[in-house]
Formats: structure tokens, sequence, C-alpha cells
């Protein structure tokens, strides 16, 4: 006879999964989906960066075995509201070439997932092709009354989170390089969210578990996902354009 094992694993503490948009938020949260004892409501997602005492109270909100989902700038004060809650983070960031190229096709191509209305609108009427469009993001746009910053005035406020020692930084081509990276990251993960009760062989089935989970196919933002992307849409004179605007981010980030 076959016996399993009911238990039922400890509910993790609550977790807030940070991101740069277009980084690989959503194979993230099907990866920590995938995690016994720990889900995401969709409720609990944060996109505004400065309303303190509100994310506060929601963050608060946030029970055990769930994790919070959000694009957030770093700033002081939400280092230490994640503190107050003891409420662990996990950033994942991207070559910031394929997160351009991505934040492109996304405001153009899918604003069933997105309010950037008057910004897809602009770059719509005002270029003709994608790498005309990734310019104007580039670039940035100041005409009339309409602005939109350049790329690294939007990127720069998320670096502080690098070197916050309450984060684990995740790089999206580790989750996407090859197998072993992949399962290599997981691990990671895992090791930062265990609270000391996890064994070898709980840790083995919780990162296979996390590999399982993860399906672009029922991510509707999904595109390509692929590394170095921005290659074939780079002409040379963007590369350059890049690295004047943007090439110290590039470098914060840890990408030559």
């Amino acid at each position: 006879m076959m016996i399993f094992n009911t238990h039922k694993p400890t509910p993790l503490k609550p977790v807030f999964l940070n991101s740069i948009p277009k980084s690989g938020t959503n194979l993230l949260i099907q990866a920590l989906s995938g995690v016994p004892g720990l889900k995401h409501e969709p409720t609990a997602t944060f996109f505004n960066s400065y309303e303190y005492p509100m994310n506060f109270y929601r963050l608060g909100k946030v029970r055990n075995g769930n994790f919070a989902v959000g694009h957030i700038y770093y700033s002081e004060e939400w280092s230490r509201m994640l503190r107050r809650l003891q409420m662990k983070q996990i950033f994942i960031i991207r070559d910031l070439r394929d997160i351009l190229v991505s934040l492109c096709y996304f405001i153009v191509d899918k604003p069933q997932y997105h309010t950037m209305n008057q910004l897809r609108t602009y770059l719509i009427t005002h270029a003709s092709t994608p790498i005309e469009q990734i310019r104007l993001l580039m670039t940035g746009i100041q005409d009339g009354d309409f602005y939109y910053p350049d790329f690294k005035t939007w990127i720069s406020p998320f670096s502080g989170w690098l070197n916050d020692s309450n984060t684990l930084v995740v790089r999206y081509e580790q989750l996407v390089e090859t197998q072993e990276s992949r399962t290599q990251a997981f691990k990671s993960i895992a090791n930062y969210l265990d609270d000391g009760t996890w064994d070898k062989k709980t840790m083995s089935m919780i990162v296979s578990s996390m590999e399982a989970n993860v399906d672009p196919r029922f991510c509707g933002t999904f595109r390509k996902g692929v590394i170095g992307d921005w290659k074939i849409h780079f002409e040379q004179q963007d590369i350059e354009t890049f690295n004047k605007i943007a090439g110290t981010a590039l470098r914060d980030f840890g990408y030559k």
C-alpha cells in the first residue's frame, strides 16, 4: 500500500517580487507560485512608488504564504517598509537594451495590458517602424505638453535595489540561458526563501516544482523572451546613442 505525505508545509513569510517592467516578471511569478505554501494574490500588486502610508498599509495586509508583486523604484522609505514588515524582496533585472525593445513592443502591441494609451498613440503617429519607436523611448519625448523621459531617466531609479542588503537580485538571463543556469537561479531563490527548515531533499523538490510551473504560453504579455534581441533591432547609430544616453546605467546594472 502506497502512503502519501499529507503534511502541509508551514506557510512562508510574505515575499515582495519587485522588477523593472519587461524584465521577466511573469516568468518569476510562475516560478514562485510553484513553491509549496506560496501564492500570489492579484490584488497585492504595486505600481506607485510614492504613496508610502498607503503602500505600507497594503503591504502589511499580505499574509503568510503570499507574495506581492510590483515595479517599485528604490527609496529608503520602501527599503525600511520591507524590513519593518520582515518581508524579503526578490528583484529581477535584465539587459537594459532588451528591456527597451520589449517595452516598446509591449506599449504598441499589448494595449489591453496597460494604461499608457497617450504614449502608445504618440509612438504610432510619430514613428512608422519599430526601430523609430524604440528611438523615441531611448531619447525621450518633449513635444509641447507631452513629455516622456529618456531611457536613463526612466531606468535609473531602480538601481538602488542592486545594493540593498534585504534584496536578492536575479538576472533574467540566468532564467533562460540554459537549463543549468535556470536550475542554479531557482536554487539561489529557494535558499533565500528558506527559513532554516528545508533539508536537502525538500530543497530539491521545491526547485523542481518551480521549474515545472514555468510555462510562457500562459502569459499574455510574453513576446519572445530571448537574450540579445536588441542586436537585431539596433543599428550602429542606435548602439552609439544608447551608450551616450544610458551607458553608465548599463554598467551600473552589470551589463557591458
